[in-house]
């Protein structure tokens, strides 16, 4: 199970013989956002309003997984080629002072 199908059964997770659920509604809130956040969304839902997220792209020839960014050009790469990716995750905020 992913960790945000594991936060979606969390928040619907019921008192065993009430029907009830074991979390406040508050909490229940907390973790479908926590979930939302982490999931891969498509590309054509990612934001081009300049803000920086991850993107995903697999290459079939090489097996493997690369996360690439956009840069200010709105080009997809990941510093030495340039690639089509699919998916998207919003970056977390950056530290203090960072």
């Amino acid at each position: 199970m992913t960790l945000p199908a594991e936060l979606r059964a969390e928040a619907d997770r019921r008192v065993p013989g009430v029907n009830a659920y074991y979390h406040d509604e508050p909490t229940r809130a907390l973790l479908q956002r926590a979930a939302d956040a982490l999931e891969w969304r498509l590309i054509e839902s990612a934001p081009d309003d300049g803000r920086d997220i991850l993107a995903f792209w697999h290459d079939d020839c090489i097996d493997h997984h690369r996360v690439v960014f956009r840069s200010c050009t709105n080009d997809w790469s990941d510093g030495i080629d340039l690639y089509q990716p699919t998916h998207w995750l919003p970056l977390p905020a950056t530290p203090e002072g960072g």
